[in-house]
């Protein structure tokens, strides 16, 4: 099964290579490729460029698993640029969830797919164009739920699938921090209800796991940081340095 928005289209040979990687592969749950991103679509200032994990995938042409590299978690969903196994998708009930307006929907498709898989195949090149428009607006989200919301139906699924992998966390937790500062720079902080939104992002983070990675960037960290006074986060460092160590190989 594979997705194509719309507004998007694909190149030609896309399918039939995808195609190919699964019977190459003996059909793992999904197969994806890298994508080009088309900014400011349909302008006289269009640009078309790689997505920024274009090279980054560790494994390539080979069958891996999220726990082994979950570098798609630190960038945009992008889960049309794949195809999936139907059988995968059926076994474990994975369908697109029902959300007013689709807002964000394809975040919890993302986590379920991809934690869920037991085999996943990447090829390196980029075979479709994501038409992103008013590249470089303040906020193209309107809705803070939306923000606080699409995170937390991925954190109830990683919670639900008992999900203990460092890397996984790492890319989950990267997520929360960049919808906390989405919210901090699209929205007026002072508003009941965006403090609400950001609160429940917040209140589900490991901050000591957070404060310990290599991978997420210090603005991201910042993000948490300010919504964190320094006596809490002196109590939840201490309490995670005393919980556990997690050691991301």
């Amino acid at each position: 099964m594979g997705i194509v928005e719309p507004d998007d289209y694909v190149d030609p040979t896309m399918f039939e290579k995808l195609w190919n990687a699964a019977q190459a592969h003996s059909f793992p749950d999904i197969v994806k490729s890298s994508y080009w991103c088309v900014r400011n679509a349909g302008t006289s200032e269009e640009q078309i460029e790689p997505a920024v994990y274009t090279n980054l995938v560790s494994t390539v042409n080979a069958t891996f698993v999220l726990a082994d590299d979950a570098t798609f978690l630190f960038h945009h969903p992008s889960i049309w640029s794949a195809i999936y196994r139907r059988d995968f998708l059926t076994e474990h009930g994975i369908r697109m969830h029902e959300i007013p307006g689709a807002g964000w929907a394809d975040n919890p498709w993302l986590i379920d797919t991809l934690v869920r898989a037991e085999s996943i195949v990447y090829i390196d090149e980029c075979l479709y164009y994501y038409r992103e428009f008013n590249t470089g607006s303040s906020s193209l989200v309107k809705d803070p739920t939306i923000l606080s919301d699409r995170w937390v139906d991925m954190d109830n699924i990683i919670r639900s699938l008992h999900v203990t992998s460092p890397r996984v966390l790492e890319g989950h937790y990267n997520r929360g921090c960049y919808h906390i500062k989405a919210l901090m720079e699209g929205f007026d902080t002072s508003d009941p209800l965006v403090k609400k939104c950001i609160a429940k992002i917040v209140r589900r983070i490991d901050y000591s796991f957070v404060c310990d990675s290599e991978r997420i960037g210090e603005g991201l960290k910042g993000a948490l940081h300010a919504q964190v006074g320094m006596l809490p986060r002196l109590r939840r460092r201490a309490r995670g340095l005393l919980g556990r160590h997690h050691t991301i190989a």
